[in-house]
């Protein structure tokens, strides 16, 4: 995906950006700035760290796989089924963005058998080589309800991010960006601001 993304910025003649990404999409952006730097001048991550995590997703892979989503005949028919599995109101809505209208129902756009087969290697984090680094601003927001960001992280962000600024926005899990657009925005846009500064 990192290689995916380099692609686009070449056919797109982006020479060089400032990345933001979230969860996976910031693992993404983390990989792509230390295997090649020069395509990126400030990196903003939210809500994950330079490490490998456990399988979280199955519960929910296993929820979406089991929802008959051809036969629902609405959103609000598939989120009522859904809520069997997936309680939580914000996550259940999260996840039927990914439903498209298919013939006279819905298919999920997203290959689930395939993201069920290959979860571990998703939640990995290939080790850079050793000295690799992006020495240019970083900033690390986490939801400070959330456990992917921890305290013994620190040190990993560091050593591969070493300018990297790492805060937490408050009354905020994993999916801070929709439970506090606001305070997001806010410090995101303080950090470009503050980073061109230095520039």
């Amino acid at each position: 995906m990192a290689g995916d993304l380099a692609d686009f910025m070449e056919t797109h003649r982006i020479g060089k950006a400032d990345l933001l990404g979230h969860s996976m999409g910031g693992k993404v952006a983390m990989r792509l700035v230390l295997q090649e730097p020069q395509l990126c001048m400030r990196l903003i991550v939210l809500d994950i760290a330079p490490v490998p995590y456990p399988n979280r997703f199955d519960n929910l892979l296993e929820a979406m796989l089991a929802l008959p989503v051809e036969r629902c005949r609405t959103r609000t028919e598939a989120d009522q089924q859904l809520a069997h599995n997936v309680p939580n109101t914000e996550l259940r809505q999260f996840l039927l963005q990914n439903l498209q209208v298919s013939g006279s129902g819905y298919r999920w756009c997203l290959n689930l058998p395939v993201l069920r087969e290959h979860m571990d290697e998703i939640h990995d984090f290939p080790e850079p080589a050793e000295g690799v680094c992006f020495s240019r601003p970083a900033l690390f927001l986490r939801g400070m309800d959330s456990d992917y960001v921890l305290p013994e992280h620190r040190s990993e962000i560091i050593q591969l991010f070493p300018q990297a600024e790492i805060l937490g926005v408050p009354d905020a899990g994993h999916w801070l960006h929709s439970e506090q657009p606001e305070a997001v925005l806010n410090r995101v846009l303080h950090f470009l601001n503050a980073a061109g500064e230095r520039r």
